[in-house]
């Protein structure tokens, strides 16, 4: 094996602002902390989400869903995962060898 060496074009120095072609090899010291803001940003996104935004308060427009026993906010789902005393079936089709604990 050989022992690799430094190119002259190679810096070591560590620059300040990251590089679009990193070195190959390590520089001497570690790289400058990167600033943190905690000013917004002056502008909205570029690409604001495309889902539809229903403004409601907690417990309006529910109803019951009788498969699972409860209630639940109109426009979401739900599915039972588990259940309290039973074992938990896997998505492969297999079952855990411990039951599933209840809250106490």
């Amino acid at each position: 094996t050989s022992t690799p060496s430094l190119s002259p074009s190679v810096s070591r120095v560590p620059t300040l602002m990251p590089s679009a072609h990193p070195s190959k090899v390590p520089t001497s010291s570690p790289s400058a902390h990167p600033s943190i803001s905690t000013q917004p940003t002056s502008s909205p996104s570029a690409f604001p989400s495309t889902a539809p935004f229903v403004l409601f308060t907690y417990g309006e427009s529910l109803y019951t869903d009788n498969d699972l026993g409860i209630q639940i906010s109109v426009g979401l789902t739900a599915r039972q995962i588990a259940q309290s005393g039973s074992s938990v079936r896997y998505d492969n089709g297999g079952r855990s060898s411990r039951r599933y604990h209840g809250m106490t």
